[in-house]
């Protein structure tokens, strides 16, 4: 068996970090079902994956309006600055009870 990092058909498997959501730790999903790199998944290529993932946040989740394509690589303060940004767009400055 040979030794690299990747999976099965070359697939590369997902960095461990992407898999929860790095502020309520919400497993990432694929089409509403637990994210499991497959081989029948790559032919959608990585901006259809990327478009089809989300992340299950848990109840109050700041970040659960943040898309899960721009959660990726981000740790828990750049994801909280992503939804505090996003909200300022929207127009709403309110903050809620557990924003930091």
């Amino acid at each position: 068996m040979p030794d690299h990092p990747h999976g099965q058909f070359g697939a590369v498997p997902p960095d461990p970090a992407f898999m929860h959501c790095c502020v309520c730790a919400g497993p990432l999903l694929y089409r509403n079902r637990p994210f499991k790199p497959e081989w029948r998944m790559w032919f959608a290529g990585a901006a259809g994956i990327i478009a089809e993932s989300s992340y299950a946040h848990t109840d109050g989740c700041m970040v659960s309006a943040v898309p899960a394509g721009r959660l990726l690589g981000l740790n828990k303060d750049q994801a909280l600055a992503e939804a505090r940004r996003m909200r300022e767009e929207d127009g709403d400055n309110s903050s809620s009870p557990s924003d930091p």
